[in-house]
């Protein structure tokens, strides 16, 4: 089962059947690859998206009560998006700004903050 975009108030869950197939060198068990949902994820990559701009608009425990999801979930979304940002190549960027800014005031956990004009 994995969670998808709601279809207007209600929750949506799709139920997949992954194809299971069999190495042949070593006879471990290994399941289909589909696109739409990154591995072992319960959630499709077109609702963590949406997730990442809600919390972009608010923070994440209010989004994590309002799509009933835990925290946890909602900061692995976040995480998983990054990611796929980060291979990514920015375009037009003439200046860049860099700056970090604690995120606990004396504990020493650091975030670095980008800025482009």
């Amino acid at each position: 089962m994995v969670k998808d975009l709601p279809w207007g108030s209600q929750e949506v869950y799709l139920k997949i059947n992954r194809r299971q197939f069999k190495c042949q060198k070593c006879k471990k068990p290994k399941s289909e690859n589909l696109s739409f949902i990154k591995t072992r994820r319960g959630y499709t990559k077109r609702l963590a998206l949406k997730i990442v701009e809600q919390v972009l608009k608010s923070n994440i425990r209010t989004v994590a009560l309002q799509n009933n999801l835990t925290e946890d979930v909602v900061a692995r979304m976040l995480k998983d998006v990054a990611e796929k940002k980060l291979e990514e190549k920015p375009k037009e960027l003439k200046k860049l700004g860099l700056d970090e800014i604690a995120l606990v005031k004396g504990h020493g956990n650091y975030c670095a903050v980008l800025v482009d004009e």
